[in-house]
């Protein structure tokens, strides 16, 4: 009845307006059906009536497969004039809205004029131009000036060879597609001729002929139309590669959120407001402590104009920069490429070497360039973008930054954010795997994730210096300090505004200086965790993303150290200077035997009680409790409807992109999709896996199916060969499954923990369970693969440390044992006699099994064959490994090798299938398969030990030196006297006298 008095209220307001309309949905239908409700039917029957309104709806407006259409929408209207009414299929594909079929209409409808707002335009003099300007005031550099000093002069130069022209710019809206006024000239004409041919010539076969002539011209005139569409959308004919993308921003982007109607000097105060109103306080945090492996801290940075292998190069970064990205001043690398390269070398490099040097860093380079996108609510999101010049600045430094953090370990191994070889999924499988484990040993895991409000601006620069003076000092001290003061202007429309301050707070944004020093000082948040948090509590950082996980015997015991937790959390991040949003603050609970009464007793932060939810996101993925048990499942189901919305997009431009670029698009986009974390994270189920290819395959057909076969193509069911068909466009299109990608990178990931091993805790569980085996018992582990490239990394620390910081470490003593196994490894995979495996599978039956890395992909990586699998162990393996898993024959199912259920493969007949007598035996047949199997094997377990003994006495003499060492083994002795030894008889001696690479790794996550 609530329902029935608010749309009594909507009549009543809209009583004076004779042209008033009142659409929706009223869930009845009038006169009520069977099932409605007779009073609330009636009653709005009445109200409508007595206040003079009619439904203008005439047709069914609710669809639902199996159930009985229905008119459930109206719109009601005292006019009598009924306008025109156009009925949609919203509940058809793409869109399968939830029934209603949707309802189109105008009334009093008028055009809303274009939009307009002033722009300024700058246009560049030609080269010559710009070159004479540039050689007319060029002096060699002066150590006199400074760096501000030539940069105000190229500042200068800008200024002399740039014309500023005022428009009318019209604001950003879609355009929609039109055939242009001559192929509409055309299609009219044809239908009139068509309409005064008599029928006896159009069914004649010359006149079906020349109508059909006539056809094609008519379409190649579409054509045309369609294409010169796509180029204005995409407003760059020549570089397709571009083109796709603006076409799809264009055509298909969402509306912003809210309008941007402030001067740029409002929006700049705007800025300012916002970071001052996350400010907390000033006072410096002094209570960590960093422990440095080199001798000294870090004083210099090193950079040169060529530089090489380790030392920075300031031209090679020059010739990475992005051509058309402006800074505050208007420079971009495009105008600085039109300069003589004296001005590159004495106003740029010279002069920022010295400042390098000096460790000032330039006050001209302060400016950022500040660019407002709009947020719901009337909110901002400022961008800032620095000169071209200061990122050039910025990667010399960070070049020698970045090693040194990572060589000294300043870093806590739970902070993967802004680390080279670090990434979401190492995050996220640390997160899973604690939970996971606790799951299975019938734990309570409460799991928490804290927001900061502005975290990234709000942390105080006295902090943050004080923070960098326990690892560095003299000018590398006070150029990196003096870098964290910004200044800024917001340009809107080409519209600059003042020059603004920035409070002496946050991280410079827009840097390249900013990431790696805002993990450092997150990572301080670590200090919370103490020893008696070993196995009760764990936290997980990706720069300001922190998750906590925490277990208990009962929930009460979870709740209370959750609850101790947050305090602590919250304590450390305020002293960090950074202000929690308990709003945003999330919880969620996993466990067997959750009790009952568990949703009445919750956390709280900062005095504000948070309740539970089902889900909680963590870089992208979405982890949900199914009554108390982990799972990924809605992560699946956002996914796949996010890959709908995708190929619902690229449908609407379909007329204006060819198949290739439909293809690239789907790829970019609809696979990137479902790539995010797919290195750690589980395969799609059967069903989940069939209704992606559906998807993955109508997006395909984009360009050449159908409108009424598009409608259909997701159920898809009456294709008797579906399969065939989703492998054969995949096939022709090149593009890999979304089965082949994950198993692709999930190698991939295998390949850099073996030769990186920048995750202890993962390379420990590899040094577990992915084994050395022959090819004879594949199942059974000879040795764990070593850590092969312990000595390169070692001698690459120690250069780095000797070459950019005049500094030494202790090189590890090489044991002669360690580099025989290493030769001996290497030789064996790459004659094929070792197999790389994994073993040992945990039971099916744990969660842990299911959902945690490496477990999905295991048996899938066991199956590729084994010198594709050799890949992941040997030097510059990683291409050869991607293009083999790409060789793949793709399929609707996830399987590597083909088999009953593709159509590609051939069914082979044993010959002993053949002979009769066999198969009428089954005695028979089963005592000459085991023999013949069993011949097999010897052989070529008598071929591989040949082949083991013949590589190593050839690699025990080419490391003469160590030969009296080598005279211990066993193995050799034996080989040496004429006899033959198994692989796995010679890795087995060897490893048990290695001193390093067989050892675990020290892992503290």
């Amino acid at each position: 009845m609530v329902f029935v008095e608010w749309t009594k209220k909507v009549i009543t307001l809209q009583k004076n307006y004779a042209d008033a309309f009142i659409t929706g949905d009223l869930n009845t239908e009038i006169p009520a059906r069977r099932a409605d409700d007779q009073m609330v039917a009636c009653q709005l029957d009445d109200a409508f009536t007595q206040a003079g309104y009619s439904n203008l709806v005439s047709r069914s407006t609710f669809s639902r497969p199996n159930q009985r259409s229905s008119q459930i929408d109206f719109i009601m209207s005292k006019r009598t004039k009924i306008p025109s009414i156009k009925y949609l299929t919203m509940n058809q594909a793409p869109l399968l809205t939830d029934g209603h079929c949707g309802l189109q209409f105008e009334a009093n409808a008028k055009p809303i004029p274009p939009e307009y707002e002033p722009c300024k335009v700058y246009k560049d003099h030609s080269r010559n131009e710009i070159f004479a300007r540039a050689m007319k005031n060029f002096a060699p550099y002066n150590t006199r000036y400074d760096f501000d000093h030539y940069f105000n002069e190229l500042c200068n130069i800008l200024d002399d060879t740039q014309t500023i022209n005022i428009k009318a710019k019209q604001k950003r809206g879609f355009a929609h597609f039109n055939y242009s006024k001559r192929t509409w000239v055309q299609i009219n004409a044809i239908n009139k001729i068509k309409e005064l041919l008599p029928e006896s010539y159009k069914n004649s076969p010359s006149g079906k002929t020349q109508i059909r002539q006539i056809h094609n011209l008519l379409q190649k005139s579409k054509k045309e139309d369609e294409i010169e569409y796509g180029n204005l959308l995409g407003k760059a004919v020549e570089t397709r590669r571009h083109r796709i993308w603006n076409i799809l921003k264009e055509a298909t982007g969402a509306p912003p959120l809210s309008k941007l109607s402030q001067s740029v000097e409002v929006l700049a105060d705007r800025v300012s407001e916002l970071q001052r109103k996350t400010i907390t306080h000033d006072n410096p945090y002094n209570d960590h402590e960093f422990r440095l492996r080199t001798k000294k801290k870090l004083t210099a940075f090193k950079a040169s104009f060529h530089g090489d292998n380790l030392v920075p190069s300031f031209r090679r970064i020059f010739d990475c920069l992005s051509p058309h990205t402006k800074g505050a001043s208007g420079l971009s690398k495009q105008y600085l490429e039109k300069l003589p390269i004296c001005i590159l070398v004495d106003w740029i490099y010279k002069p920022m070497m010295t400042t390098i040097r000096k460790g000032k860093f330039p006050q001209t380079l302060m400016v950022s360039r500040v660019t407002i996108l709009p947020k719901p609510n009337d909110g901002i999101r400022p961008i800032s973008i620095n000169e071209p010049i200061n990122s050039i600045l910025e990667k010399l430094i960070i070049t020698s930054l970045t090693p040194f953090i990572e060589l000294n370990k300043l870093l806590d191994p739970r902070q993967n954010g802004f680390r080279v070889g670090l990434n979401c999924s190492i995050s996220l499988d640390y997160v899973l795997h604690k939970i996971t484990k606790w799951y299975d040993d019938n734990k309570v895991i409460i799991a928490i994730t804290l927001d900061c409000a502005n975290a990234f601006g709000c942390a105080g620069h006295k902090s943050i210096s004080l923070m960098i003076s326990k690892f560095a000092g003299g000018p590398a001290l006070t150029f990196l300090s003096e870098a964290l003061v910004r200044k800024f202007k917001v340009v809107k429309n080409g519209i600059h505004s003042l020059v603004n301050n920035l409070e002496p707070f946050g991280i410079p944004q827009g840097g390249v200086l900013a990431p790696i020093i805002f993990s450092l000082y997150i990572s301080q948040l670590t200090d919370i965790l103490v020893p008696a948090d070993n196995g009760q509590a764990a936290l997980s950082l990706f720069a300001d993303d922190a998750l906590a996980i925490i277990q208990g015997e009962t929930h009460d015991t979870a709740l209370a150290r959750a609850n101790n937790m947050i305090d602590r959390m919250t304590d450390k991040l305020q002293a960090l200077g950074m202000s929690i949003v308990p709003a945003k603050t999330k919880v969620s609970i996993f466990g067997k035997f959750l009790d009952d009464n568990s949703s009445e007793k919750l956390t709280s932060v900062l005095g504000h009680t948070v309740p539970y939810v089902n889900s909680l996101k963590y870089l992208g993925t979405i982890i949900s409790s199914d009554k108390g048990r982990p799972s990924l499942t809605a992560n699946d189901e956002a996914q796949i409807n996010k890959c709908k919305g995708v190929v619902s997009r690229i449908r609407s431009i379909r007329k204006t992109i060819a198949e290739d670029e439909n293809s690239t698009i789907l790829r970019a986009t609809t696979l990137g999709v479902i790539m995010h974390n797919a290195e750690v994270a589980p395969k799609f189920s059967a069903t989940d896996n069939l209704r992606f290819n559906k998807i993955f395959f109508t997006g395909l057909r984009n360009t050449v199916s159908s409108a009424c076969w598009f409608k259909k193509s997701i159920t898809f069911d009456e294709f008797t060969d579906k399969e065939v068909l989703i492998a054969d466009a995949l096939f022709k299109a090149k593009i890999p499954t979304n089965f082949m990608a994950r198993l692709n990178v999930f190698s991939g990931l295998l390949y850099r923990l073996i030769h990186d091993c920048r995750s202890n805790r993962m390379r420990n569980v590899l040094f577990k369970h992915l084994a050395l085996t022959s090819n004879q018992e594949p199942k059974k582990m000879i040795i764990p693969v070593p850590d092969l490239y312990l000595y390169e990394r070692n001698h690459k620390e120690v250069e780095v440390a000797k070459k950019l910081f005049d500094d030494s470490l202790e090189l590890i003593s090489p044991n002669p044992f360690d580099e025989l196994l290493i030769e001996i490894v290497f030789a064996f995979l790459k004659r094929g006699i070792l197999q790389i495996n994994f073993v040992n599978k945990p039971s099916i039956r744990k969660l842990h099994t299911k959902l945690a890395w490496p477990w999905s992909f295991s048996d899938d990586f066991n199956n590729l064959d084994s010198q594709t699998r050799s890949q992941i162990a040997l030097p510059k393996g990683r291409e050869q490994l991607r293009v083999n898993i790409h060789k793949l024959h793709p399929h609707v199912y996830q399987s590597v090798h083909c088999d009953q259920r593709c159509k590609n493969s051939k069914l082979k007949i044993p010959l002993e299938a053949l002979d009769l007598r066999v198969r009428l035996d089954d005695t028979i047949n089963t005592k000459n398969s085991k023999k013949t199997l069993a011949n097999h094997l010897q052989i070529s377990a008598e071929n591989d030990s040949s082949v083991a003994s013949s590589l190593l006495i050839e690699i025990v003499i080419n490391q003469l030196g160590h030969i009296s060492r080598f005279t211990e083994l066993r193995t050799l002795t034996r080989v040496l006297n004429g006899e033959d030894c198994s692989p796995a008889e010679i890795l087995k001696e060897i490893s048990f006298r290695s001193v390093h690479v067989m050892n675990a790794k020290n892992s503290d996550e």
